[in-house]
Parts: C-alpha cells; structure tokens; sequence
C-alpha cells in the first residue's frame, strides 16, 4: 500500500501505476492500493481501471468540470485504451459526472469493435457503482450509437441516459443516421483514431 494522502498531488502518478505493469499479465500479477484522496488532482483518466488488482481512492480531488457539469475526461498520456480486467477497486466522489460521446472515445483511440466495447464496459461499470454517466444524444455521438448498435445488436440508450445538454430526445436520437449528422459532425482532426464512414463501411440487406 502507497498512502499519498493529502499531498497536494496535482496529477495521477502515472510513474508509480506503471511501475512494472507494462502488460496485462504483469498487471494482474500485482496486489497494490493507491491512496490518492483529498489532493489536488484535476486530471481524470479512464486508464486508472485498466489497473485490475490496483485499488485506488481518488475521493476528495477537484476534478476538473466544464460549464455544463460534466468532469472532464483525459487521455492524458495518449496511449491506447488496453483491454483486458477491469479494477473493480476504484473510490471516486459520488458527485462526479461524465459525459460519453464520440471525441472521448477518439481520444482513448477506441474507435475498432474490441476497444469501443471495452470503453463502454469500463463506462457502464463506473454508472453501476452510482457515478453518473450519460450519452450527449445528439450528432456528437452519432458514431459510438452506429457503432455500439451494429457490434451489440443494442441500443446505447440502453445503457446510458441521454444528457440534459443533448439537442435531440431519446426516440429522436435512436432513429438517428449518420447521413442525418453529415453537415453536423465535428470530429477533431487532433484524436487517437478516426471512424469509417458507417455508410461506406457496412452494407445493410434488407428481405
């Protein structure tokens, strides 16, 4: 167990979680505890689930938000989103909220079937330990909601709510296509990944 309580950290100490836990094996390979409460930590990134047998409490930090509520969600070290165990041992503030679209998951480089899902598994884990996270129901997501539906066979409404900043209601965003966001997407250029055309890539058939 490393205690760093209360030692104004301003960033996760991401030289200590990859401290020999350069693979998934050597990952699950170590017990540890990381106790990280009441800092000063404003990044929050998704790789601290990544870490399966390493505890972390992260109560206490000023996350950063953004206007509209939401904490800001980082891939801060601009790697690859791993598969694999889940650490079901993180605390986070009960107050934290986040909000899925299609610029996170570029961000965590998760734009093929394999990591898409792992990025909605991790997501749908932090929601059922009563953290908010919510889809923005609009063109924003046009491509996780394409994606997750043609890999699932499933609605991504079905595990998430639509955010109070989304421009479209529930029924309007499940029947929406990626030839209806065309002139809306605004997918940055500065990402990990790139989505295909759904249209270019998939042919559905219809009897």
């Amino acid at each position: 167990m490393i205690d760093l309580t209360s030692n104004k950290l301003t960033q996760l100490p991401y030289s200590l979680l990859n401290s020999n836990q350069n693979t998934i094996l050597t990952r699950r390979s170590f017990q540890r505890n990381l106790l990280l409460q009441s800092n000063k930590l404003t990044q929050f990134d998704l790789f601290i689930y990544t870490y399966a047998n390493t505890g972390i409490n992260l109560d206490n930090n000023p996350f950063l938000i953004t206007t509209d509520g939401y904490n800001i969600l980082n891939n801060y070290q601009k790697e690859s989103l791993r598969n694999g165990p889940i650490s079901t041992n993180i605390i986070l503030s009960k107050q934290m909220r986040f909000l899925l679209n299609d610029q996170i998951a570029q961000n965590y480089n998760t734009c093929d079937s394999n990591s898409l899902n792992y990025l909605i598994e991790i997501l749908y884990y932090i929601k059922n330990n009563n953290i908010t996270v919510e889809i923005q129901c609009d063109c924003s997501s046009i491509y996780i909601k394409e994606y997750f539906y043609l890999l699932n066979s499933s609605e991504i409404t079905n595990q998430f709510s639509c955010s109070n900043i989304s421009n479209l209601t529930l029924t309007q965003f499940q029947s929406l296509i990626e030839t209806d966001c065309l002139a809306n997407i605004t997918l940055s250029s500065n990402t990990l990944c790139q989505f295909e055309r759904i249209t270019v890539s998939y042919i559905k058939i219809s009897f």
